[in-house]
């Protein structure tokens, strides 16, 4: 088998060869026949020359004609008559004149668009489509707003009319801001649509404004402050506190009170006019009237409240001795407080009260304490009438302010329940830490000297007592103190100051309801000094 295929193979190759050289013998027989062609062939490529010619006319004629219709393609000018054509790729192409129109048309539309309003645009009432920013920001202002800018809104309250207008008010118009969002809108364009292209989606955008026009309009801006400072100033005219019931005036010789009734006040709520006026301009009512009701205050005190709290407060009385100048010294005195009005939150001064005690006021000469010693000075005595009034005060729960015991205890009133004075310096002075007046009545008759305090009472059933305690007695100091006088006729002795022992008290403020204690309080403490005998002399 294998022969076989080598024989075959064999036989395909001597074929091969003898085809090869059949094809050799016949190209060598055409050279021959073409290199010895007879004298009458050689004459035939005259008429192939010919053809080559016409041939090649033709072929210039096609260029030139193909010329013409390209060359207002690439120089950009046309040929009366004649389409513009161009290859694209190996095709001619014939060049649309009205697409190429339109498309000129469209691409100066939207280079005329650009930096300037688009079609549709108006701002208050003007039409901004083609200006420019700044053209346009000067028209709007040039304009009055849309909804104008003046008003007058009248307040009217309780018969009282007040006007809040144009003229009152400084008022911003936001011409910028909306000239702004305008220009925003304008400029916006669409996401392109598929196979659009950027210009297609500008035209597309101004198209559709075009055809949807957007109104924009400024709005007027008042000063709320403004506002807020004239409603709060009309509310300020309508604010009228209340007036309680109150002492007028108060006879001390009948202890009757004189009252002025009390009166309503009105309050207006500046907050709810301010929200008013302010709604109705919001709301563009530019000549409202605003309408309100001032509240009702009423007193807190009545004519009636007050008439059953008043009455007397607190007294107290003494009993002088029998020294005829000494009791006059104290009526005077008595007198010169009797009816005297202590003002809520004032200060009561004795010294003040009577002036200095002179013999001119009509004041005698009566023993006084004076340097731990009696003396005889013009006026001696009135500190009865003071440490009367002293427990009196205490008694009405006045503030004490200034107060001084005596050098040694006196024999009108308990240790501690004294209050000296002496002109100038030496004072009783108290507060009225009340809300209301307190009238002092004082008088002298039968050896007794009395004050009273009328006002408004401590409370249904409430009374206070004055209690003293001594806490510390100090022994008086032993032996003679003698002292040298030469005043004294000589060869003379005189006791001056007498040995006394010494005591602190405390007192107290005893609180009562209905004659049960229930409340007791420390008032002052007093310090009565302890005196050595002292002798004078003069040999």
């Amino acid at each position: 088998m294998t022969q076989e295929r080598h024989r075959r193979s064999a036989l395909g190759r001597t074929e091969a060869l003898k085809a090869r050289e059949r094809q050799r013998e016949t190209r060598n027989q055409g050279y021959e026949e073409m290199r010895y062609l007879p004298p009458q062939e050689e004459k035939k490529p005259r008429r192939h020359t010919f053809a080559w010619l016409l041939l090649a006319l033709f072929s210039l004629a096609g260029i030139a004609v193909a010329a013409v219709l390209i060359l207002p393609q690439v120089t950009g000018q046309a040929i009366g008559g004649l389409p513009r054509m161009a290859f694209v790729g190996q095709q001619l192409v014939t060049c649309d004149e009205a697409a190429v129109s339109a498309l000129a048309s469209s691409q100066a539309e939207v280079a005329a668009a650009d930096g300037v309003f688009g079609s549709g645009i108006r701002i208050d009432n003007v039409d901004v489509s083609g200006m420019t920013y700044g053209d346009a920001l000067a028209a709007v202002e040039a304009v009055p707003a849309a909804g104008g800018g003046e008003f007058s809104v009248t307040v009217q309250i309780a018969g009282r009319t007040w006007t809040i207008d144009s003229t009152m008010v400084p008022m911003t118009r936001n011409v910028e801001e909306v000239v702004a969002d305008a220009w925003a809108v304008s400029s916006a364009e669409p996401d392109p649509l598929p196979g659009e292209t950027m210009m297609e989606t500008r035209l597309r955008a101004l198209r559709e404004r075009e055809q949807n026009p957007v109104w924009f309009q400024t709005e007027l801006t008042f000063d709320q402050e403004a506002i807020r400072s004239i409603t709060d100033s009309i509310a300020a005219e309508l604010e009228m506190p209340p007036v309680n019931a109150a002492i007028a005036g108060f006879d001390p010789a009948t202890h009757n009170f004189t009252l002025s009734r009390e009166q309503s006040g009105t309050s207006l709520n500046a907050a709810e006019l301010y929200e008013a006026v302010l709604t109705e301009l919001d709301h563009g009512n530019m000549n409202a009237v605003v309408q309100m009701e001032p509240d009702t205050l009423f007193a807190a005190v009545t004519v009636d409240d007050l008439a059953g709290t008043l009455g007397r407060i607190s007294g107290y009385s003494t009993k002088t001795t029998n020294n005829k100048n000494r009791n006059t010294n104290i009526r005077l005195s008595a007198e010169a407080i009797n009816g005297y009005c202590v003002q809520p939150g004032e200060e009561f001064s004795f010294n003040h009260a009577t002036g200095q005690r002179t013999e001119g006021k009509g004041y005698k000469p009566a023993t006084a304490i004076s340097g731990g010693q009696n003396i005889e000075e013009v006026g001696g005595g009135v500190c009865q009438t003071s440490s009367t009034l002293f427990n009196a005060v205490a008694r009405g729960n006045f503030e004490i302010v200034k107060r001084s015991p005596h050098a040694w205890p006196s024999s009108y009133v308990e240790k501690g329940l004294d209050a000296t004075v002496n002109w100038p310096g030496l004072d009783f002075q108290w507060r009225n830490n009340t809300e209301y007046p307190v009238y002092i009545v004082a008088w002298y008759a039968d050896r007794v000297v009395t004050v009273e305090l009328y006002g408004v009472r401590l409370g249904e059933g409430i009374t206070i007592d004055l209690e003293s305690k001594v806490i510390k007695t100090l022994e008086k100091p032993t032996g003679i103190k003698e002292v040298y006088n030469p005043e004294l006729p000589y060869g003379t002795r005189q006791t001056t100051v007498k040995a006394r022992k010494g005591y602190v008290v405390e007192t107290y403020q005893v609180w009562y309801h209905d004659g049960i204690e229930f409340k007791r309080e420390l008032l002052c403490t007093s310090t009565y000094k302890a005196y050595q005998e002292t002798v004078e002399y003069n040999q």
